[in-house]
């Protein structure tokens, strides 16, 4: 199995996981760990190294990866990448990056704490950290390009119970002023 160099998945800064079989509710890093142990209880071997190029053309796959471009044979392949945040490519993100703007309310917690906030997005992750922003802040803005949630139903529900929480629906973030 082939980790990558960089834990930079969504998981691994997720709070709950409430949509995965055999847990209720669990921490997303909680929840790679366990994910991991299990792999390696089962006989996998965990390569903290990033692929660089896979060979499908023919089998046994090819795939090349680490530092020394090392080749490795699969006669099976799995591509699970995993999600990063996306960007809103809009004026004045860049400039305030870590300075305000952030894709992780827990890891950037302490520049929410006591103030309004904003959370673009309306799927599970966006739910998430507006639902754990309200621990925190004293206002949480949820801001959706579109008319309704792209949550999951009990993610929308927890959002929709949250008293610290105003949606904002067909907008998008043009600018961000400091």
């Amino acid at each position: 199995v082939f980790v990558g160099i960089e834990h930079t998945s969504q998981m691994f800064t997720t709070t709950d996981v409430e949509n995965f079989p055999s847990h209720t509710a669990i921490k997303g890093p909680a929840l790679m760990e366990a994910i991991q142990n299990q792999a390696e209880h089962c006989g996998a071997e965990l390569l903290y190294e990033d692929v660089h190029s896979i060979d499908v053309s023919s089998r046994p796959f090819k795939i090349v990866h680490g530092y020394e471009n090392e080749t490795t044979l699969a006669d099976a392949l799995i591509i699970a990448t995993g999600a990063t945040a996306r960007r809103l490519d809009c004026k004045g993100e860049k400039e305030y990056w870590q300075k305000g703007v952030s894709a992780c309310a827990v890891c950037d917690s302490a520049m929410a704490t006591g103030k309004e906030v904003v959370v673009v997005g309306g799927g599970d992750v966006a739910c998430e950290e507006a639902t754990y922003l309200t621990k925190i802040a004293t206002k949480v803005y949820m801001v959706l390009r579109r008319d309704k949630f792209r949550a999951s139903a009990a993610m929308v529900k927890k959002v929709m119970n949250e008293k610290l929480i105003e949606i904002i629906y067909d907008s998008a973030i043009v600018e961000i002023k400091g």
